[in-house]
């Protein structure tokens, strides 16, 4: 594996932004990109870690104001940038160049293209799109003094579950509520028990169905849940957990 990429992935973990399984899953997964992009449960693993992250900064305080302040004083129109930004805080993610939309959408086209996934090794497309993004919010939080110490606390830590605060932003942003929620039609769940489990988590996190879908979803992935179709099974849990226990090993 390229250890650019695994520096990156580790730099994430280190900073407490994204959870041990996650980053587990993503050293798996580029083992072999062309192999484990197909499959649902990896497929939207780079979404799912951008949730992660965004969740983490909408829920520490100190880190979202200053990313607030930084675009009021980088605004052309700083009267535009009140306090009715407090709750459009889906904006200033947007506007402060932390969520890149465009390189999202981009990323979840070419995975969704059957012709453009066959070439996925060769171009790299997490390579190129996700992870550079990724490695963006990581230079704004280290580059920002207030941020960076804003999670100066979680350094070394391990972050062995979700955030327990998720929020619709993060979700929506990622392009995770629409992937999600397709995954559950098209696959049928190799794990019943931890679906249920899953699904229960996220009806306590959210009222609406998709968004509780969704995490459930991202929640199940993590915790090595695997999907099947009528044809064919997908990884089944003890194999993934094996492959995790690989990698880290």
């Amino acid at each position: 594996m390229d250890s650019t990429i695994k520096s990156k992935l580790h730099q994430l973990l280190r900073l407490g932004l994204v959870s041990k399984n996650n980053i587990a899953r993503a050293l798996v997964m580029f083992k072999d990109p062309e192999k484990y992009s197909r499959q649902p449960a990896y497929r939207t693993l780079m979404q799912e870690i951008l949730v992660d992250i965004i969740d983490k900064i909408l829920n520490n305080r100190t880190a979202f104001t200053a990313l607030r302040h930084d675009l009021t004083k980088s605004s052309r129109t700083p009267e535009s940038v009140g306090e009715a930004f407090e709750s459009q805080r889906r904006d200033i993610l947007l506007r402060s160049g932390l969520v890149d939309k465009d390189k999202i959408i981009t990323a979840r086209r070419f995975l969704k293209s059957s012709k453009a996934s066959k070439r996925l090794a060769a171009n790299t497309v997490y390579r190129e799109i996700m992870l550079d993004m990724l490695d963006s919010i990581v230079q704004k939080i280290t580059s920002t003094p207030v941020m960076f110490n804003a999670f100066k606390k979680t350094l070394g830590d391990s972050v062995d579950e979700s955030v327990s605060q998720p929020n619709t932003e993060s979700i929506e942003l990622s392009g995770l509520l629409e992937d999600a929620n397709e995954i559950i039609e098209t696959y049928s769940p190799s794990d019943p028990e931890l679906w249920t489990s899953a699904k229960i988590a996220g009806k306590t996190m959210f009222d609406s169905a998709e968004h509780a879908n969704a995490w459930a979803v991202k929640l199940y992935n993590e915790d090595g849940g695997g999907w099947k179709t009528a044809e064919e099974d997908d990884k089944d849990f003890f194999g993934f957990m094996k492959n995790i226990n690989e990698t880290i090993n």
